[in-house]
């Protein structure tokens, strides 16, 4: 079965490339990416698309009460953990490979623990 995606890639123009991808449903899928025909490091991947509970709804309260404002970036590390940034709230939600809410961090402002508009997670290997 083949699924159905866009995909986007930006030059940066810094040596450095910006790579999106949308899937319009859940699977698995294996992404080759080729700038100006070489394979990038690491390509291709394998990546498994699914259903967050957490972003399907954005506005819905999540586990601590709190409401889930703009997602604006996505990152996933080891074990299927993986974290959200809010833009509107200027946080971070960190969820379990249930998707359960088990922290937020963050506020408005440029203190440290502090943030405007999150948008690019990333976790340490």
């Amino acid at each position: 079965r083949h699924l159905r995606f866009s995909s986007f890639i930006q030059d940066n123009n810094d040596g450095s490339y910006s790579a999106s991808l949308v899937a319009n449903e859940t699977g698995e899928v294996n992404v080759s990416i080729n700038i100006k025909g070489k394979h990038i490091k690491g390509s291709p991947y394998n990546i498994l698309v699914r259903k967050y509970s957490a972003l399907n709804n954005p506005g819905e309260v999540v586990n601590d009460g709190g409401r889930m404002g703009k997602p604006s970036g996505i990152a996933f590390g080891k074990d299927g953990v993986w974290a959200v940034a809010d833009a509107t709230n200027h946080c971070v939600c960190v969820f379990d490979k249930q998707d359960r809410l088990v922290r937020r961090f963050g506020s408005k402002g440029n203190g440290s623990g502090q943030f405007n508009n999150p948008s690019g997670l990333a976790f340490d290997a």
